[in-house]
């Protein structure tokens, strides 16, 4: 059950640079790039719905991430007469982790891909993703 609590992880590597995981909604659901996003349900912290949903959209396990996650900030924002406290974190996986979106029961995306911080900059559709990545692309460094 949704408790008007979302996260954003802003899904980051280091491969001699570093890249950042975006996922692409279906046309249904906007056809637009995002991070990953999801609502926090009843009983979980925040960290709970983020393992989940790695696990769930990507099919990256708890053994993939070697960072984080790293809350960056937190927004309020309202939609559909629904009001909605969203944190950000920055959660860093292992290069050699592959994500897998055909094991996503919902079909909500139809691509993933790793971007570099300018690409991901020119594909994300909303202001508070891009700066996400921002802040994500100068952690540990």
């Amino acid at each position: 059950m949704p408790t008007g609590r979302k996260v954003q992880a802003v899904i980051f590597r280091d491969t001699g640079r570093r890249e950042f995981l975006l996922f692409h909604y279906v046309p249904a659901k906007g056809g637009y790039w995002e991070n990953m996003t999801c609502n926090v349900e009843e009983g979980e912290t925040d960290t709970d719905a983020l393992m989940r949903e790695l696990a769930e959209e990507a099919s990256l396990g708890a053994g993939c991430v070697v960072y984080g996650p790293r809350l960056l900030f937190t927004y309020d924002y309202e939609k559909n007469g629904a009001r909605f406290t969203e944190s950000v974190y920055a959660v860093g996986v292992g290069p050699g982790c592959v994500p897998d979106i055909s094991r996503n029961p919902e079909r909500e995306h139809t691509e993933c891909r790793w971007c570099s911080v300018e690409e991901a900059f020119s594909l994300l559709r909303w202001p508070l993703h891009r700066d996400a990545v921002r802040r994500a692309e100068v952690l540990g460094r």
